[in-house]
């Protein structure tokens, strides 16, 4: 029988209401770091100088992702608005990651411009 384990959380806050960041470079179990690093890589390629920042949330920098369970929630922080970039190659980018990554049950490309996060 599969025991359904509570390890979701709700973002911390400080006596301000102010999300605490629990995410760390260093908590990432590395097992997950050849897919990070592909992403990244992809990322990169792809944007070029449009790429600002690239970042990974949700269970793996905090690390508490589980191995097969997980999965690689990434965003790419773009110079310009998305709806400017080519980005026909993202569907094709994660399919491949995905079958290439059996450490995660996905990978996600998002992309924010940093208009949207200033």
């Amino acid at each position: 029988m599969t025991t359904i384990k509570e390890i979701g959380s709700l973002c911390i806050t400080d006596k301000d209401g102010y999300m605490i960041n629990q995410s760390d470079k260093k908590k990432i179990n590395p097992i997950f770091l050849p897919a990070i690093h592909d992403v990244i890589h992809a990322y990169s390629t792809y944007l070029k100088d449009d790429l600002h920042s690239v970042y990974i949330r949700g269970s793996i920098p905090k690390g508490i992702g589980i191995e097969g369970v997980a999965d690689l929630d990434t965003i790419a922080v773009t110079k310009q608005r998305p709806n400017k970039l080519q980005l026909n190659w993202v569907k094709k980018i994660e399919h491949r990651l995905n079958q290439k990554y059996d450490c995660v049950d996905g990978i996600e490309l998002s992309f924010y411009s940093i208009e949207d996060i200033d």
